[in-house]
């Protein structure tokens, strides 16, 4: 492992998951179910990540997203499909992040929210809109971080 784990519960499945960044670079991924014992770890997919994922169950649809930072900077993300593969490696829009990005779910407006720092130090925001597309980026504010 390179990086900090990722964990969710994934309930749909009554399963603990974790994600993290392999050794080299691809995300990887393992799971304790019911029966209280852990997966083998495994890969998913052969996009190559940077820094730590970040991961979230998201009810409204049922799934759980794994979002990180690709190797260019572009958000990346996956998800798990309902017959339980994974979905192919997508990018979330074309603004490049220098951090490792935060998710959270809203469940006021059912959205998933995504941020992280942009390279000009801003923090940057995209969300998933109710036709599941992803909204555009934008800034939040003009504070920079470090």
């Amino acid at each position: 492992m390179a990086g900090d784990p990722a964990p969710v519960y994934q309930p749909n499945l009554g399963v603990t998951e974790v994600f993290a960044r392999g050794t080299d670079g691809k995300l990887i991924h393992v799971y304790r179910g019911e029966d209280l014992k852990w997966s083998a770890w495994d890969a998913i997919g052969d996009w190559e990540t940077a820094g730590a994922p970040a991961a979230i169950y998201q009810p409204s649809i049922g799934v759980t997203e794994v979002f990180a930072r690709g190797k260019d900077g572009l958000l990346i993300h996956v998800y798990r499909n309902e017959d339980l593969s994974w979905s192919n490696w997508s990018v979330i829009g074309e603004w490049k992040l220098s951090s490792d990005p935060t998710v959270v779910y809203q469940p006021n407006t059912k959205f998933t929210e995504v941020f992280g720092r942009g390279l000009d130090g801003l923090v940057d925001h995209t969300w998933r809109k109710p036709d599941l597309s992803w909204a555009a980026w934008d800034a939040i504010g003009t504070w920079k971080l470090g």
